[in-house]
């Protein structure tokens, strides 16, 4: 029996860029669904109510600056060379190793800040493209599987 009082644990949730692990280096990977929501009153209604309509989907992201990490590399290189359109996209599978599920997501890579008084670092936004795909991921193999159905 699944123990349902354990909390999945930070390191548990996985995130690959291009197929390379976002771990050392990144210290921000926040992940905001942006629900939008729809408000409906009808005449007889005292008090509106609210659907969920759509999603907006985006990550907040933060990485130490080290051009070693290739998934790091990579959103730097799309920055610094100051890429649109579609070359500033790139695949992003976010793996929940605890359920054993993964999604697959074509993100939008927007650097908003390199910083840093000593260190330096990067922020920035990766904003979702479309729906994302279910499904699992095999990180030795770099192999993301579609659910069926």
């Amino acid at each position: 029996m699944a123990d349902t009082t354990k909390v999945t644990m930070r390191p548990e949730i996985k995130h690959y860029i291009n197929g390379d692990e976002c771990g050392v280096g990144w210290t921000k990977f926040a992940e905001n669904p942006g629900a939008e929501t729809e408000d409906t009153q009808y005449i007889n209604m005292s008090a509106s109510s609210s659907e969920t309509v759509s999603y907006k989907p985006s990550y907040d992201i933060a990485a130490d600056l080290m051009y070693a990490e290739p998934s790091i590399k990579t959103v730097v290189d799309i920055a610094k060379g100051r890429k649109i359109g579609d070359e500033a996209v790139v695949e992003l599978i976010t793996h929940d190793t605890v359920a054993n599920k993964a999604w697959k997501e074509s993100v939008a890579v927007a650097i908003s800040s390199f910083d840093g008084e000593k260190k330096m670092s990067l922020t920035g936004t990766l904003s979702v493209r479309g729906d994302s795909i279910e499904g699992t991921y095999d990180a030795s193999a770099k192999t993301f599987t579609p659910r069926d159905g």
